[in-house]
């Protein structure tokens, strides 16, 4: 399953944008602010109790973050990923492997 940015819920400013290459869908949203305020959530709807692999695809540019933090909510916590945005843009990354009870209780929020 892949949840893209029109499913996500957005705080703060968020532009939408397809001036870089690399995104997945229409289009991508950033954020230039840079303060860690502002949060993007995607909500994943698990539909069977299992363990799942969680990636992310970002647009790289020099001007992104070096240590965007990638929280993955799932059924026994959660964990935060570090991930330089200004690197490997166009390509799903892998965050890791993580058990998701079946439903909507997941999600990951940058």
């Amino acid at each position: 399953m892949i949840v893209d940015n029109p499913q996500a819920t957005f705080t703060g400013t968020w532009a939408t944008s397809t001036s870089l290459t690399g995104f997945y869908g229409a289009n991508y949203q950033t954020n230039t602010k840079g303060t860690g305020k502002d949060k993007a959530v995607w909500a994943v709807n698990v539909p069977t109790t299992g363990t799942y692999q969680v990636y992310a695809r970002w647009v790289a540019a020099s001007t992104h973050a070096s240590n965007a933090p990638f929280t993955v909510k799932h059924s026994t916590g959660s964990q935060t990923i570090a991930v330089n945005q200004r690197v490997s843009g166009g390509q799903w990354m892998l965050l890791g492997s993580y058990t998701f009870t079946a439903g909507t209780a997941g999600s990951v929020t940058l």
